[in-house]
């Protein structure tokens, strides 16, 4: 089964694939014109714009035939297709076609051209000495570093940055002289933040790239302490060529911090699915972070700094004095460790060592709580829209707005739950409990207004996991969705309540204690490794 809904306003449907009904397919190039390639070759992109995408269809693409000069197509990036022009040797300008082609069931394919341009070889198209770069020593903390990058060129569209020693090993495989490395590591780095941001590159780039002949004087923060860093500038157009080589300055490395002779008696009360960490520290003035963890992050070889600066990156609260802190988020039966150290909440950096406990969730009991879910009203976003403009959300995630209500019984006080797309009414009561739980579930509570979310026609299933006030688990259940053009709502005074319901509780929401996972990583409230990334965003 695949999720086929995406939720308004700060709530996300599970989603395995894109599978959007509505429309015929739209499938054309985002922007008009041709892609040109400098002389030394690289990797370049085409993006492309699929409108009401057909469950199975595929992209694919391919250069004109007798064309040996590109290679490694990519087309598994949604939006964009990914390739390599080789370098042109040859003194004049040599061009060819790309074809992309949409295949999808039930019609012939889609299929557009892109014309692509490489200028002849020649001296000097690589921006010669484009930058200039210093990192002053005086300018150096444990968490900080100022970095001067100074750009040589009038006409280039230009970005400055810093990469950690691990992205260079792991990444560059340790040699910042292969040119062609340090492009796929850039290009890594773009597809990264569209990623992140969930955005096209083409938005994101015009906020992010300098533009001229200009010093870009930065200090970067939330830097690990004794930690080595490369600052790095690279010419970059609006598209996300890359359009020059990357350009390194002078390595440096960020200073110890000073720790202080500070400890903390910790104890750990486990529930089901949650903790209570009890801290104590010896001196009540010091500030400190709390929260808990799995062992991935032992298990991938990090150290204990490594991983107190990987959660000051991420960390929301800070304490001090004696607290009673409440970690939720977790499974039941599941080994977890506590940790807590001192932290400089000026600087952002650790000043303790790192104090652990290691505890066990309780086992879940039986229990009869028990909650239903229906969605009976749901309107046309264009209907919406034509009633007020405020409401003229995009469609790209879905042609309605569904209302997604609750029923708990007395046992009841919240649930995990997701919507797919499809019947899952015949599956068992475990296979459910572990799509919700294994396809980052949304949590409500027993008072909560309904969910509002982004859907299309067809069937989909409500999978709900009710629990009770000691987090034990009921019974996973799954209600069948079926959203019909015949059913759909036209009154919209009854989507203004349910709209203001969930904003009203949205402003007064009050985010409970919990320092979030790794960098690029979904945001939990216990801290794993396995969905975070190599990459750092610096800046």
């Amino acid at each position: 089964m695949t999720a086929g809904c995406a939720a308004l306003a700060l709530m996300a449907v599970a989603s395995c694939e894109e599978d959007r009904t509505g429309g015929t397919p739209v499938f054309e190039p985002a922007y008009e014109g041709a892609v040109y390639a400098l002389p030394e070759g690289g990797e370049y992109n085409i993006v492309y714009r699929l409108e009401n995408p057909v469950s199975g269809g595929t992209v694919s693409a391919s250069p004109a035939g007798g064309c040996d000069w590109i290679s490694d197509i990519n087309t598994l990036v949604a939006d964009t297709v990914f390739f390599t022009v080789a370098p042109n040797v040859y003194p004049y300008e040599r061009q060819t076609t790309m074809t992309l082609v949409y295949n999808y069931s039930g019609a012939d394919p889609i299929v557009f051209t892109v014309n692509v341009v490489q200028t002849e070889a020649k001296e000097g198209s690589t921006y010669p000495d484009a930058f200039t770069i210093e990192v002053p020593e005086n300018d150096i903390t444990a968490t900080t570093a100022r970095v001067i990058t100074t750009c040589a060129y009038e006409d280039l569209t230009w970005f400055g940055n810093i990469a950690s020693q691990v992205e260079v090993d792991q990444l560059l495989g340790g040699d910042k002289s292969d040119v062609e490395a340090g492009k796929s590591y850039i290009n890594q780095y773009l597809q990264y933040l569209a990623e992140i941001y969930s955005m096209p590159l083409t938005t994101i780039l015009p906020d992010l790239l300098f533009e001229g002949a200009i010093e870009d004087d930065f200090t970067f923060e939330g830097l690990s302490p004794e930690t080595t860093f490369h600052p790095y500038a690279v010419g970059i157009d609006m598209e996300g060529t890359v359009l020059t080589s990357v350009y390194w300055g002078p390595e440096f490395t960020t200073k110890k911090p000073e720790l202080v002779d500070v400890t903390f008696e910790v104890t750990v009360t486990p529930g089901v699915q949650n903790a209570t960490i009890s801290v104590h520290p010896s001196d009540p003035s010091v500030y400190y972070l709390a929260t808990v963890m799995d062992n991935s992050f032992y298990e991938a070889g990090y150290t204990d700094q490594e991983i107190m600066m990987e959660l000051i990156y991420q960390a929301q609260y800070a304490y001090n004095g004696d607290q009673d802190i409440t970690i939720g988020g977790m499974l039941p039966s599941t080994e977890y460790i506590a940790v807590v150290f001192g932290i400089d909440i000026d600087q952002l950096v650790y000043i303790t060592d790192m104090t652990k406990k290691t505890f066990t969730t309780n086992v879940s009991q039986q229990t009869d709580a028990a909650v239903t879910a229906s969605m009976a009203n749901y309107w046309s976003i264009e209907g919406l829209a034509g009633y007020n403009a405020s409401y003229a959300f995009p469609t790209t995630n879905g042609a309605l707005l569904g209302a997604l209500d609750f029923e708990f019984n007395e046992s009841a006080t919240s649930l995990y739950w997701n919507v797919f797309q499809g019947d899952m009414t015949d599956y068992s009561a475990d296979q459910l409990e572990n799509f919700v739980l294994n396809y980052n579930p949304s949590l409500s509570y027993k008072g909560d207004p309904a969910e509002i979310l982004f859907m299309d026609y067809g069937e989909f299933t409500a999978v709900v996991l009710p629990m009770d006030a000691s987090g034990n688990y009921g019974t996973a259940t799954a209600y069948l969705l079926s959203l019909t053009e015949e059913s759909v709502s036209t009154d919209y005074t009854l989507f203004d309540e349910y709209y203001q319901a969930l904003m009203n509780a949205q402003q007064s929401f009050a985010v409970p204690a919990k320092v979030s996972r790794p960098a690029a990583a979904e945001q939990k409230e216990v801290v794993t490794l396995s969905e975070s990334s190599s990459l750092r965003i610096y800046r």
